[in-house]
Formats: structure tokens, C-alpha cells, sequence
């Protein structure tokens, strides 16, 4: 009887350790625990909760980069990552310094499995041919080594999963690498990503067989699927009943191989039967945080939520906290992002933000300011969009992607194809 408590208590202790590293992702909202959190509220600040967001303390970052992500390996450690540059905190949130500084074109990733052993991906800057590249610390960010990947690509890295301190996947947009000694070096599995089908974007390794996938694909509009691997990453299918989500998938938690919830952004889905069937659920969200396998915090625009019961039922924890840099101007809520990958051959993801109804038109131009390509054209409610641009009938070069609204947002940026 008490090797059978023995052997209960140690596999309770798997499962808890797995579910950890699957949750040390760094996202927009980051949430420890049902107590303490972050959420990104502008390009240079976060805020920061510790009894649940009934009061949130705003905290200034000191650098001109964008901060993208926040994660928290407990509730006094903590990292952000911005362009190129790390932040660490070692008092809750209160004060960041700079931890590091990349050689990176984009940082897009950052993943710890404790609070010594991390990573770092995105895509080398432009002397070194926009490559992947993954950073790695084994000493809690005292220095960071660059990890040898075994492939040539343009493709940066998205994401990164983990099953142990050894074995984990690391997720890029036209391939996926994996490690199997802690994050040295990583190989690419053998899967094949076409101009115009599948991209991945995120994945999760829930053991050493079993990695699901969250993949885009231009149809219309960005739709989403998920692909399954139970064998390692050597062979692939379409997840479950091959369901495809409009608008792409912007956010999944995948607890096990039945239960997984993911958000497209307009709508949030949830299947506890392996994707046979998918429940639509009442709540909007962009983003979600888990900390436990009912428990969970979520964004939408300026309102942050929670549910204690898996999204069934959920309450709204704070309205305003979100738009602490943005009440001065209506327009400062429009965005629109970067594309993603960049450079690409030849399909990227351009996704932009409106924050209240608008005509919109999204349109492509070349370096000549000439008017190639209309993309969006037509009057879009408030929330999040993503589309797809296949650039496979121009040439390489540097082109443009301009955003106008009819509330006087306007807003270009640069992208650039390489074949």
C-alpha cells in the first residue's frame, strides 16, 4: 500500500511538472497563479495584479523597443521580451532590467522550463540572411548561447513546447525543430509546409509521441486547423474531425489529447472528446491564460476576464486596466502589426487591430508607391483581423502594406519578399 501511494503521488508529480512547462509560454496576459499576473497594456508598459486584478499597479519599461510578450516563472521572477532586447525581474514586476540584448532581426518567442533553463527565438537580422535563431540560458539568464539549428530557412521562430528538461519542439513558420538535448541543437522533423497551404504558428508536445500543431492557410479570409503527430513528429494528419476555424487561430491551450480550447479571436471554441466535435462557447477572446485545467484569465480588447469552469460560464475582471495608454485618442487602438514571417517566400500574415466599426482598406505597394494589390476593402466591426497575402506572382524585392480606416487611421509598414 505504500508503494502504490509511492507511485500515485510521483506520477501526480509528472503530470504537474508537464503541465508547468507547457505554461512558462510567454504571452500579452501571463497569469501564475489565480493571485498574481501581467498583462501588456502598451508598447513600453505592462500592469501587474497580485490579488486578482481587483487592483493593478502600471510599470514603465525603460526602452524604446516594442515589448511583445511577459512571462513569469513564479511570482517574483519574470521576463519580457521586446525586438530585440530581454528584461528580467527578480521582485514581482515592480522593476525590469535590461537582461540581454540579441543579434536578432525579430524576437518572437520566449519559453522557460524553470527558472534557470530558457529560450529565446525569432530571426537573425539582415547581415545574417534572416535565418531562424534560438537563444539559450541554462543559469537563469546569467548568459544566453545560440543553439545550433540543423536547416537553412527564412522562416522565424514562433513558439516553443516542452515534455522535460531534454525533449521539446520548436515551432517556425514553414517548419518545426526538435531538441532532445535540452535545447543545443535542434533538427527539423519531417514535415513539408507549401506556398499557399499550411503555416504553423504554435504547437504542443504533450509527451514524447504525441505534438499537436495550430496551423494557418489562406482561403477567402485565414483559416485555422490543428495537425496531430503520435509518433514523434515522423508521420502528421489533420486533429480530430479536421475542423477549420475562420479568422486563423489565435490562441489554443491543449491540455491533454482530448480537452483543448482555442480562440480564433471572434469566437472561442472547446472539445473534450480529441476534436470530434467542437463546442462553440459564448465568451470573446484574443488571448487566454490557464492555470489550471478550469482556471483561467482572458482578453478581449480593454476587458479582461475569468472563468473557473473552462469558459462555460466567465465574469468580467477589470474594463478598463487595458487601455491605460490608449484613453487620449480613439485612433492610438487602431494598429496594424507587422507581418509575419518577414522576409517570406512566399505567403505571410499581415493582422491589424480596430477598435471600434470602420471602412477599412488594406492594400500592397511596390517601392515606387505604386498601388499593386488590394487586399481588404469593405466595413469591418471592431476586433482583431488577419489576412493572408501570397506574393508567389511578384519578384523579390522590398514592397509595402498600408492600412486605411474612414476615422483617419492611416499607418504603412515594410515587408520584403525573398525567393
Amino acid at each position: 500500500m505504500k508503494n502504490l501511494f509511492i507511485l500515485i503521488v510521483f506520477l501526480v508529480s509528472i503530470s504537474t511538472n508537464a503541465q508547468n512547462i507547457r505554461n512558462f509560454k510567454a504571452s500579452k496576459l501571463f497569469f501564475v497563479n489565480n493571485e498574481f499576473g501581467a498583462v501588456i497594456v502598451g508598447d513600453h508598459s505592462i500592469v501587474i495584479t497580485e490579488n486578482g486584478g481587483q487592483e493593478w499597479e502600471k510599470i514603465n519599461i525603460a526602452t524604446n523597443e516594442k515589448i511583445s510578450k511577459v512571462l513569469f516563472t513564479s511570482t517574483q521572477n519574470g521576463w519580457l521580451i521586446a525586438d530585440s532586447t530581454i528584461f528580467s525581474s527578480n521582485d514581482g514586476g515592480h522593476n525590469w532590467t535590461a537582461n540581454n540584448t540579441f543579434k536578432v532581426h525579430k524576437q518572437y518567442a520566449l519559453s522557460f522550463i524553470n527558472s534557470n533553463i530558457g529560450f529565446v527565438g525569432g530571426q537573425k537580422d539582415e547581415d545574417t540572411n534572416f535565418g531562424p535563431i534560438i537563444y539559450y540560458t541554462q543559469n537563469g539568464g546569467q548568459n544566453w548561447v545560440s543553439a545550433k539549428i540543423d536547416t537553412n530557412t527564412y522562416s522565424p521562430i514562433l513558439d516553443f513546447s516542452f515534455v522535460n528538461d531534454s525533449v521539446g519542439i520548436a515551432v517556425a513558420s514553414n517548419a518545426v525543430f526538435k531538441t532532445t538535448d535540452s535545447g543545443l541543437s535542434w533538427n527539423k522533423l519531417p514535415i513539408n509546409f507549401y506556398l499557399g497551404a499550411d503555416m504553423p504558428n504554435a504547437g504542443t508536445m504533450l509527451d514524447d509521441s504525441t505534438i499537436i500543431l495550430t496551423v494557418s492557410f489562406p482561403n477567402v479570409v485565414l483559416e485555422g486547423s490543428l495537425l496531430s503527430s503520435f509518433d514523434g513528429g515522423l508521420t502528421w494528419k489533420r486533429f480530430g474531425n479536421g475542423q477549420s476555424f475562420m479568422w486563423g487561430i489565435r490562441d489554443a491551450f491543449i491540455l491533454n489529447q482530448d480537452s483543448i480550447w482555442l480562440t480564433t479571436g471572434e469566437k472561442t471554441y472547446f472539445t473534450d472528446n480529441s476534436g470530434s466535435t467542437w463546442d462553440t462557447l459564448e465568451v470573446k477572446l484574443e488571448e487566454f491564460s490557464f492555470t489550471s485545467d478550469k482556471q483561467a484569465f482572458g482578453l478581449f480588447g480593454k476587458y479582461i476576464y475569468s472563468t473557473t469552469d473552462g469558459w462555460k460560464t466567465y465574469s468580467v475582471v477589470d474594463s478598463t486596466v487595458t487601455n491605460v495608454e490608449t484613453n487620449e485618442s480613439i485612433l492610438s487602438s487602431f494598429k496594424i502589426y507587422q507581418n509575419y514571417p518577414n522576409p517570406f517566400n512566399s505567403t505571410t500574415i499581415i493582422e491589424y487591430q480596430l477598435s471600434k466599426p470602420s471602412y477599412v482598406e488594406l492594400s500592397i505597394y511596390n517601392v515606387l508607391g505604386q498601388k499593386l494589390k488590394i487586399l481588404v476593402s469593405q466595413k469591418q466591426s471592431e476586433g482583431h483581423y488577419s489576412v493572408a497575402w501570397n506574393a508567389s506572382e511578384f519578384p523579390s524585392g522590398v514592397y509595402y502594406y498600408r492600412l486605411n480606416t474612414d476615422r483617419g487611421f492611416a499607418q504603412t509598414k515594410k515587408m520584403i519578399v525573398l525567393k
